[in-house]
């Protein structure tokens, strides 16, 4: 059933209707609406204001949510509860999903770019291939998500927990992970050319394969990290936690750095 005003979409779903897809519903205000289980597959919801709102289960499978608010704002402390959520090939550029629950969430091919994901809580998501370039993931739970071939350059991920995630094959070109938790992340393959991880914890994680060109990981600790076959060209090592052996491995090491550990 296609809908266009938030009154009609709520009457219907208290009837018991969950398919809404390809509802026109941009700009509508559906903060706090309890959605579980409903399907906006392909709707319109760019400029929604979603804080707040239950999509646990949610169907929004190729659903546009340029610039939709999911999260907190100046006059909102409400978050988005998107639990397990169907958002493959989803557009939300620019959406703000500030402190937003994505638990298990399906985002593979989805467009993120440039969205607010402060504080978000991505553990366990599935995120194939998906364009998180330029996007603010400061503080982000992200442990054990499915980050494979994903598209992270330029993103902020400064204090994100990534603790078993698998970042294999992804870009993090220009990426910021200072103090970020990659402790057994296999970012095996990644591309982290200019990266900066200073004081990131990499310790037991993947590095083979990866390219770290002119890479900064001061004070990083990468204790018992593999580093076969890394690119480590220009790579800053000063006082990082790594031993002579580790650096052995790796294809090419011309780093200019103090003593490290």
């Amino acid at each position: 059933m296609i809908v266009s005003s938030v009154e009609d979409l709520y009457e219907h779903y208290l009837d018991g209707e969950r398919d809404f897809a390809q509802s026109e519903l941009g700009a509508a205000d559906l903060a706090g609406l309890d959605l579980k289980g409903v399907v906006l597959r392909d709707a319109n919801l760019c400029d929604a204001n979603l804080s707040g709102a239950d999509l646990s289960e949610v169907d929004l499978r190729g659903a546009r949510m340029v610039s939709a608010l999911f999260g907190r704002s100046s006059q909102l402390d409400l978050e988005a509860t998107l639990f397990r959520a169907d958002l493959r090939d989803a557009d939300l550029r620019r959406a703000m999903l500030h402190g937003a629950n994505l638990l298990g969430a399906n985002l593979d091919r989805a467009d993120l770019g440039q969205a607010n994901l402060i504080g978000a809580s991505l553990a366990e998501a599935r995120c194939f291939r998906t364009n998180l370039a330029q996007t603010d993931l400061r503080a982000a739970q992200l442990g054990r998500a499915d980050l494979k071939r994903a598209v992270l350059r330029e993103a902020s991920l400064v204090g994100a927990n990534l603790r078993g995630a698998d970042l294999f094959g992804a870009v993090l070109v220009d990426a910021n992970l200072s103090q970020a938790d990659l402790t057994m992340t296999n970012l095996g393959k990644a591309d982290l050319t200019r990266a900066i991880l200073q004081q990131a914890t990499l310790r037991w994680s993947n590095l083979s394969r990866a390219d770290l060109t002119d890479a900064v990981l001061e004070r990083a600790d990468l204790t018992d990290a593999s580093l076969v076959n890394a690119n480590l060209t220009n790579v800053t090592l000063d006082s990082a936690t790594v031993t002579e052996e580790q650096l052995k491995r790796a294809i090419q090491v011309t780093s200019h750095h103090g003593p490290y550990r």
